[in-house]
């Protein structure tokens, strides 16, 4: 079983604010931000931990860019028909072809280079 955690973009202090159970349990700063999360001071976009993480051990969120295989960068995105995440290509660095990932592969290959809020320079370059 895989853990339940979000984060969402504090567009007035602009940073990142992670949610995850045991840190908004215990920690005031997080119920805090909980609190405005559900007063909607943070607009309605929320992002969830799709249960992966990277070569590095760093948790794979919706909206964060990947580089796969050194050649090309990726955002992870939610299907919401469908219930899946996926990736959509955004910036081409070689022509190599990146070939198919399996799961058992995927923490090899895959690295979080950024996300879509702290880092939008990147879907620039696409």
């Amino acid at each position: 079983m895989r853990d339940i955690k979000f984060r969402a973009w504090h567009k007035e202090n602009s940073e990142m604010v992670y949610f995850d159970n045991d840190k908004v349990k215990g920690d005031q700063y997080q119920a805090h931000y909980l609190a405005c999360l559900l007063a909607g001071d943070f607009g309605d976009v929320l992002q969830q931990f799709t249960g992966l993480q990277d070569k590095n051990c760093v948790d794979i969120y919706e909206g964060d860019y990947l580089l796969i295989k050194e050649c090309r960068i990726a955002e992870v995105i939610f299907h919401n028909e469908a219930g899946c995440w996926d990736l959509t290509l955004r910036n081409i660095l070689s022509s190599l072809p990146i070939g198919a990932i399996s799961p058992s592969s995927w923490k090899f290959h895959t690295e979080v280079i950024g996300n879509i809020y702290e880092n939008p320079e990147l879907l620039e370059q696409s």
